[in-house]
């Protein structure tokens, strides 16, 4: 069985070639030799906000890497700031570095901004991501679906699929691999 430790060493092998992310507009669906192929089954929102691979880079990652995306909350009675702690240790582990900010912070070119949400639905407990695209507006892919929604500034509360969540804070992810390179050096290839 494949563990959290397999999904650090994929991503961190991207990361390592200098990607910051670039997926942009890029659709979770695509033709490939005549046949509709969907990557959006295997990122969720903390995968779309926080590594925001290209499709090329999806083709790596399994429903083994989709379950560690939506593992870190253990009961819904644990805390938020746990289930934080142990997303930006995750982060970290795949060779990154996390910094809380303001939403107005500035970013260097190896940098990120994202938005964190937790919610409630009944009993069940859910957390919630957005980035901050080259645009100016912030994306939210929800879940393993194919749903993408914009928001010209991030709000404070979102309800969605009957959670209602709030917004917690503001994080900058740094890839320290990127440091010495220029957008365009940006790798994308597949690990």
């Amino acid at each position: 069985m494949k563990t959290q430790s397999q999904t650090i060493l994929k991503l961190k092998k991207i990361f390592k070639l200098g990607y910051i992310p670039s997926r942009g507009n890029e659709s979770y669906t695509e033709k490939e030799n005549g046949k509709s192929v969907s990557y959006y089954v295997y990122p969720n929102c903390l995968a779309h906000a926080c590594f925001n691979l290209t499709n090329q880079q999806i083709k790596s990652l399994d429903y083994t890497d989709r379950e560690i995306f939506s593992s870190f909350i253990k009961t819904p009675y644990y805390s938020d700031k746990y289930i934080l702690r142990d997303i930006l240790r995750f982060i970290k582990q795949c060779g990154l570095k996390t910094t809380k900010c303001e939403v107005s912070s500035p970013l260097q070119h190896n940098e990120w901004k994202i938005a964190i949400y937790f919610g409630w639905r009944n009993n069940t407990k859910d957390y919630h991501f957005l980035l901050l695209e080259k645009d100016e507006t912030w994306s939210s892919k929800w879940g393993f679906s194919i749903t993408v929604d914009h928001f010209k500034i991030p709000p404070t509360k979102i309800e969605h699929n009957g959670y209602s969540y709030h917004l917690y804070g503001f994080y900058k992810i740094t890839n320290p691999y990127a440091n010495n390179k220029t957008p365009d050096d940006n790798q994308t290839e597949l690990i």
